[in-house]
């Protein structure tokens, strides 16, 4: 007896599924009982790194411990409330990129259906604007990160970008040096040091084979390697400098590269700076390069 499993419906992300049934397994027909749960639809929604992932599955008999696994990625699967005897659903948040599997097995641990999947390298998309008159340093620019090399560092990052709190909207590009570096995340309005939302610091990923390059994105960090929180940079230029030496000259960790926007970040490095005093700060501190006419962070997302 043939078994096709076929998608529920289209997923809200766009990937490539491939869905098959296990032969020769109960649910098709094969050796073992036939009362046991069957699966006739089997579909994936939200397969994004570190978003909420869902299986939904549809047959008979789900009522009788059906599970759902996917590895890489989260392991068991939470099971949703609602569902019926017919359709259930599962869920878990996705902590692996490239081809996944999500397994279904019955009460024995036997299993009888699978879907496989691609997930994409997460990205972000943040849209900056100067707050001039004609301001040249507006628009939109896409990163990929890369959590295969660098997953604390991607972790933290979007840990800030899908927060509730909307942390960084709003923050300015503090520093802008031509052909050089643009670095955003710790300031807002009048240089005011953003402390609201901020989390412990992390460890640092420098010596991952990721290099300073053109367009790459890495964490800030002060003297101590292991203190970078949300601020961020944007390579303008090789900057080998930056890149991991030894223990002694760890350098700055990349974590992702820009896909789009490159003209941006550029834009934003040739604006007019200027000496400016840390509001607030004490003893008086002073930042250079600050852009004379703000550039904000307006709104930032996951897009992938």
């Amino acid at each position: 007896m043939n078994c096709t499993v076929n998608n529920l419906h289209r997923p809200s992300l766009r990937h490539i599924f491939t869905i098959a049934a296990i032969a020769g397994l109960a649910a098709c027909g094969g050796g073992g009982s036939t009362t046991g749960p069957s699966v006739s639809n089997m579909a994936g929604v939200g397969a994004a790194y570190s978003k909420t992932f869902t299986v939904n599955i549809a047959g008979t008999s789900l009522n009788q411990g059906v599970t759902v696994t996917t590895e890489p990625g989260c392991g068991a699967m939470t099971l949703a409330t609602g569902g019926t005897d017919t359709q259930q659903s599962f869920t878990c948040t996705l902590n692996a990129v490239g081809s996944v599997t999500s397994r279904v097995r019955n009460l024995d641990g036997v299993e009888i259906a699978r879907l496989k999947l691609d997930v994409p390298l997460p990205q972000v998309t943040m849209t900056m604007t100067q707050v001039s008159s004609g301001g040249t340093a507006t628009g939109t620019i896409v990163v990929e990160l890369d959590p295969v090399n660098a997953p604390v560092t991607v972790n933290n990052f979007l840990a800030y970008v899908n927060g509730t709190a909307g942390f960084y909207k709003n923050t300015l590009f503090h520093r802008a040096e031509a052909g050089v570096v643009i670095q955003a995340g710790g300031f807002t309005s009048s240089l005011t040091p953003k402390t609201t939302g901020l989390l412990p610091p992390i460890v640092l990923e420098s010596n991952n084979g990721l290099k300073n390059v053109r367009g790459t994105i890495g964490a800030a960090r002060g003297s101590d390697p292991n203190s970078a929180t949300s601020q961020f940079y944007f390579n303008l230029a090789d900057n080998t400098g930056f890149d991991y030496v030894d223990a002694n000259n760890p350098g700055y960790a990349v974590f992702g590269k820009i896909v789009s926007g490159q003209d941006i970040a550029d834009k934003i490095g040739n604006v007019e700076v200027a000496e400016v005093v840390i509001n607030g700060s004490n003893p008086p501190a002073t930042l250079k390069n600050v852009p004379v006419n703000e550039v904000r962070i307006t709104t930032i997302s996951q897009t992938k």
